[in-house]
C-alpha cells in the first residue's frame, strides 16, 4: 500500500518536500512508517520525532487524516491503504542537562 505522508514544521526540511506518497505492507503502524522513512532519509530524521525511549518528543504532532492522534499511542496506530499521515514538528527536540 502506498501511503500519502505530508511534512510540516522543522520536520519539512528533514524531508526536504512538502508531501509523498510512502509504500508500507499490510498492518503497519507509525512506528513501521517511520522506521521506513528513516531508512529513506536517515536515523536523525527518525530521533528529530522519536527519543531513545521510543517515544515522541515534546512538540511532535502526528495527523491520521484529520484527527490529531495522542502521543502514547500514535505510533501504535495502524495504517491503511486510504491513510493519510501528517507530520508536524513545532520545536527542535531539547537536549537534557
Amino acid at each position: 500500500m502506498a501511503l500519502k505522508i505530508h511534512y510540516l514544521g522543522l520536520v519539512r526540511a528533514a524531508a526536504g518536500c512538502d508531501d509523498e506518497e510512502v509504500p508500507l505492507p499490510p498492518g503497519g503502524t507509525v512506528k513501521d512508517l517511520l522506521e521506513t522513512l528513516a531508512q529513506r532519509y536517515g536515523q536523525k530524521f527518525f530521533r528529530s520525532l522519536v527519543n531513545s525511549r521510543g517515544e515522541l518528543h515534546n512538540g511532535v504532532r502526528i495527523l491520521l487524516g484529520q484527527t490529531d492522534l495522542p502521543a502514547n499511542q500514535a505510533l501504535n496506530t495502524s495504517l491503511n491503504e486510504s491513510s493519510e499521515v501528517t507530520f508536524l514538528v513545532l520545536a527542535r527536540p531539547m537536549a537534557g542537562g
